[in-house]
């Protein structure tokens, strides 16, 4: 059995989720060619350091937002650290409904528990369901090694059916900056060359280099004999940051750029021949870079004492060029202040600029949902939910030209919808035939603006503008033609109470 992953491009993004992405693949590690000779069992007894992770998860079904899809599971490789915690990726815990620990020799388990998960950096720490147990009071916490280069050898880790580990030794051939599964998130990756030999299906696996851990491998592709591997700067800084007790994430700079090589727009903008810099064309509202002072059609020139060439890139005294992001993901944690140098008008500004992270939940778009339902709400069939990017995922592969072009409009342009003070952006998924929507059965994807005179900012304010109707009718102002749809109230109301019979829907709204 054969399978080629898929690897994550990053986009041209600046250290802040403007697009990303929820629908995610499995780290599909490839059944390679067997290699001629079986690998001998490692003489480093690290058996103990690692866990297999095995999960149930059961995702939401976005079309459909009162139910979730059908359960799947998952199985990964962990590593045991220091507090009885075990490290793995986000990507194997999303969505999980229950999670278990096995240890690998003995094949004694335990129920685990989600303690701390970062899904942009693709991070999860677990704790044993049971704080009183002694099921890894055995267990060998394995350290961090954040020194390997170009050049070095790291060793994949695998577990036998036997219970006896399996180690592929792998030379570093890149360090850059990538995403790891989610769009316009990217963090250090290294990549790895090495045909791996297949041992019982994984999410993720550890690498080491040496006796600690370098990093998790994510992907592996059988056709390059290529791993992509999330580097142990990273994991490092996640694990500084919980130190305290208070989690606060990865700093975002919140600003998109272009290149700087177009040579009538370096002389149109007064640039120096043979100078650096990226020229911003996005600054998201509330960022690190917008209270900052960084403004668009600003090229920016230095970030924290490092120049950035027409590129986006820096040269990093140990890994050579990486994009500017790792400047602010991978150096700096929230909270923390460092220079920036932009050229604005033909003058050199110089700009202090304090760390802060945007949350998810803070854009007017989800860019991706884990854990938690779409937040929806049904009136008399009619259903409204708020944009989410899962949900335009639900149009396919090629959800970007197949998702309704009015709603991928919002999606690239979320500053027109914003300046009239909307946080989400409410609308119509689709319309449940009940005698309360007949004619409306073809609405679907339209914005809302408006219910019973309530101005619509998020899903909160429609659901207690239906509570509060100016008469007879629920009156419902819509962005396009016909402008005003219209309800009965007396009929919304009697449908809502059948619709939970006959359309098997337990509840008509979640909004929290």
């Amino acid at each position: 059995m054969r399978m080629k992953s898929h690897f994550f491009h990053a986009a041209i993004v600046c250290c802040g989720i403007l697009a990303a992405a929820t629908s995610f693949s499995q780290a599909e590690t490839a059944a390679p060619a067997p290699s001629s000779a079986e690998e001998p069992a490692p003489e480093i007894g690290l058996e103990e350091s690692l866990i297999r992770v095995n999960v149930t998860a059961q995702a939401y079904n976005y079309y459909q937002p009162w139910e979730k899809g059908k359960p799947t599971t998952r199985r990964g490789l962990g590593v045991v650290l220091e507090k009885g915690q075990v490290l793995v990726t986000a990507q194997i815990v999303a969505n999980a409904t229950y999670v278990e620990l096995e240890k690998p020799v003995s094949g004694e388990k335990a129920t685990g528990r989600v303690a701390v998960v970062d899904y942009e950096a693709n991070l999860s720490l677990i704790e044993l369901e049971d704080p009183d147990s002694d099921f890894l009071d055995k267990a060998r916490p394995l350290t961090l090694d954040t020194s390997p280069v170009v050049g070095d050898t790291l060793d994949v880790w695998q577990v036998k059916d036997t219970g006896l580990a399996d180690t592929t030794p792998c030379p570093l051939i890149e360090v850059s900056v990538e995403n790891y599964f989610l769009e316009g998130t990217p963090f250090l990756t290294y990549q790895t060359r090495g045909s791996l030999r297949y041992h019982s299906g994984s999410y993720v696996l550890p690498v080491l280099h040496g006796d600690k851990l370098a990093g998790l491998l994510m992907s592996y592709d059988s056709d390059e004999q290529v791993s992509r591997v999330l580097a142990s700067p990273i994991i490092e800084h996640f694990l500084n940051d919980l130190a305290d007790g208070d989690y606060a994430g990865f700093p975002t700079l919140g600003l998109t750029y272009a290149r700087e090589i177009d040579d009538q727009l370096r002389k149109y903008l007064k640039l120096e021949s043979g100078s650096g810099g990226v020229y911003v064309t996005t600054v998201v509202p509330k960022s690190t870079a917008e209270q900052a002072g960084i403004k668009v059609g600003d090229v920016l020139l230095e970030i924290g004492g490092h120049t950035i060439d027409h590129r986006g890139n820096y040269d990093h005294p140990v890994y050579g060029k990486l994009n500017l992001s790792h400047i602010v993901r991978g150096a700096c944690q929230v909270g923390q202040e460092i220079p920036m140098v932009v050229f604005r008008e033909g003058e050199r500004l110089e700009f202090m600029a304090k760390m802060t992270r945007k949350s998810h939940k803070d854009y007017l778009i989800d860019p991706y949902l884990f854990d938690e339902g779409p937040r929806f709400f049904i009136a008399g069939g009619m259903v409204f939910q708020e944009l989410t990017k899962p949900y335009l995922r639900i149009f396919g592969d090629q959800w970007r030209q197949r998702a309704p072009m009015k709603l991928l409009w919002a999606l690239a342009h979320p500053e027109e919808y914003e300046e009239t003070g909307r946080e989400k952006l409410v609308f119509i998924s689709r319309v449940i035939r009940t005698p309360a929507t007949l004619g409306y059965e073809a609405v679907s994807h339209v914005i809302v603006d408006e219910v019973n005179g309530v101005e619509i900012k998020r899903l909160n304010d429609l659901a207690r503008a239906f509570e509060q109707p100016e008469g007879p009718l629920h009156r419902i102002k819509i962005a396009e033609a016909p402008h005003e749809l219209i309800l009965d109230v007396g009929m919304t109301k009697a449908m809502d109470e059948r619709l939970s019979e006959a359309f098997r829907i337990r509840e008509l709204s979640r909004l929290d």
